[in-house]
């Protein structure tokens, strides 16, 4: 497999302190790689550098070939890379089917006039954007909630929709900030079998950053695992899973 994303001696300073520290790895097209680590690991920092959240102290982020080091959020999402975050992030006060239509919006751009003049390439934008939505709605079981005000959904589902709203974006690569955080154990397990559903079905790849390692352990190609902002390990599930320094700095009693 070639690597859709790639990060390269990726260092950010605030001050005087190294949230991340020269981190280099590979995202691999097609597949679910895992971003661990404890606490203050430097997991979010690194997310925030790759989508254009934060500036790079240095290092180089490579995306399908390009670098997109210095873009802004909006630019990274427009080549193809989206973000969840580990708070539902939604619209709350309008209707599902509106929130996942804005990010849909955001890769099939109306433009100004358009939007005002109409015409063909707006009707046609409009269109593709609602396609989108229709998609995205019955691969995450969220169509029977079309039309129910974001914020009356329960959390489970405010999560979902929150995946919904970066998948309306046609990503290549999906990046996902503990998506299974405040789920009951059941509500993991759909969302773990969910998560290869979609994948498979849109053809995209997956960064995720979790704390559930059971998730991880589940879903996961590859995993890369962070601590004090280095990288101390990189492999398969199993592999990392048995890592002393891993054992060690992160998983501990899970472990025993």
């Amino acid at each position: 497999m070639s690597a859709v994303l790639e990060v390269s001696d990726l260092t950010k300073r605030f001050g005087g302190l190294a949230a991340l520290s020269n981190v280099s790895f590979a995202a691999e097209e097609g597949a679910i790689t895992g971003l661990i680590g404890p606490n203050g690991a430097g997991k979010t920092t690194c997310f925030n550098l790759i989508t254009g959240t934060l500036p790079a102290t240095s290092g180089t982020i490579r995306f399908k070939g390009r670098d997109i080091g210095g873009l802004s959020p909006h630019q990274v999402v427009e080549h193809g890379l989206a973000r969840t975050f580990q708070a539902a992030t939604t619209f709350p006060d309008v209707s599902v089917r509106e929130n996942i239509l804005r990010g849909a919006l955001l890769r099939h751009p109306l433009g100004l006039g358009a939007a005002i003049f109409g015409g063909a390439k707006a009707r046609a934008a409009e269109r593709d954007a609602n396609q989108t939505v229709d998609e995205v709605m019955d691969a995450l079981d969220l169509s029977d909630h079309a039309e129910r005000i974001a914020g009356t959904l329960a959390y489970g589902h405010q999560k979902r929709l929150g995946v919904a709203i970066g998948l309306a974006t046609r990503p290549s690569l999906l990046l996902l900030d503990e998506p299974a955080a405040g789920l009951n154990p059941d509500e993991v397990d759909r969302f773990a079998t969910m998560l290869g559903e979609i994948k498979a079905r849109f053809g995209m790849s997956v960064l995720v950053v979790e704390h559930h390692m059971r998730l991880i352990m589940r879903i996961c190609d590859q995993i890369i695992v962070l601590d004090h902002g280095e990288k101390i390990a990189e492999g398969a599930p199993d592999v990392v899973r048995d890592d002393p320094k891993v054992i060690e700095a992160y998983l501990g009693a899970e472990h025993a």
